[in-house]
């Protein structure tokens, strides 16, 4: 497969034949010159771009009489350009194609070691789609690669047993004229396990309009230490009681905003591991202005969800 190639730089030509005594002979007039001295066509540098005062005087050299002459002139210089690559990038970029887009993948994090990806392209079915995984082994991806008999897709992959970390997704289109796309990136990490839990409990009673700080509880039955980051854990609170409801009566003021490491086969709290209270989460019961008289002695029920690396 083709894999989007980087710019190479434009190759320079020389317009001399050594003689015996180290100086050279101009291929355009006959005439001799000191060693070293460039020919119409050394003037011409890696770019394409002509020493300007030094082509005007070998142009004098040439003494052309008539249209027949300047043409004479205006092919090697010319010819220069393309020898020295100044056309050649333009012809070998071609066409702009579009870049290929995502349109299925996993979530971010994620625990899915096998991910699928879906892809489209707008200039699809006159392009193929090339992939890889981390810049490794370039693959095709083109038309329903898992044989599940979805014969709409335009382009997927679908990887097997990831190991956990980050990982990048690369795609890129080509036409039919070798043109390359540019490259779609989508990265994304995969959580080393989701066997653990977490608990938490309030034990002094709530009032209209009190905030209570939550310590979070974590089991990590895993051989290795699991982390989950600020803002990762998700708390709801369910209600005992159908004339108490969760809104608008409590309410998770914030969650836990510290990153925390809970070693291997092991439970703490964020109290044990260290974490500053102010990073807690906070539960409120909320003082909407109306009778709560019916949420007096009921019981809360905090749900967690998390992710892990």
């Amino acid at each position: 497969m083709i894999r989007p190639p980087g710019r190479g730089s434009g190759h320079s030509v020389t317009a001399t034949e050594p003689q015996r005594d180290g100086s050279t002979v101009d291929e355009v007039s006959g005439e001799p010159r000191e060693r070293n001295a460039p020919g119409l066509l050394g003037a011409l540098n890696g770019t394409g771009t002509l020493q300007g005062e030094f082509v005007k005087q070998r142009l004098a050299q040439l003494r052309v009489r008539g249209w027949a002459g300047v043409i004479a002139a205006l092919v090697i210089v010319l010819g220069g350009f393309v020898a020295t690559g100044y056309f050649a990038d333009a012809a070998l970029a071609g066409p702009v194609i579009s870049a290929p887009k995502v349109i299925n993948g996993p979530t971010n994090p994620s625990t899915n070691t096998s991910p699928e990806f879906t892809l489209t392209d707008a200039n699809y079915p006159n392009v193929t789609f090339a992939c890889d995984l981390d810049s490794g082994p370039v693959m095709n991806c083109t038309g329903d690669t898992d044989h599940d008999g979805d014969t709409n897709v335009q382009g997927e992959w679908q990887f097997k047993n990831l190991a956990p970390g980050p990982h990048c997704f690369y795609v890129w289109a080509i036409n039919k004229a070798k043109n390359i796309s540019p490259t779609t990136t989508f990265c994304w990490t995969i959580s080393s396990s989701s066997n653990f839990t977490i608990s938490g409990n309030i034990v002094p009673a709530f009032y209209p309009g009190l905030s209570q700080q939550l310590d979070l509880v974590f089991t990590n039955p895993n051989a290795s230490p699991i982390t989950i980051a600020a803002g990762g854990v998700t708390i709801t609170i369910a209600t005992s009681r159908s004339g108490c409801l969760s809104s608008p009566n409590f309410a998770v003021t914030h969650g836990l905003t510290a990153t925390v490491t809970i070693p291997k086969n092991s439970t703490k709290s964020l109290l044990q591991l260290g974490i500053a209270t102010a990073k807690w989460p906070v539960i409120t019961m909320l003082d909407p202005n109306t009778n709560q008289d019916v949420c007096a002695g009921m019981a809360l029920t905090f749900h967690y969800s998390a992710v892990a690396t």
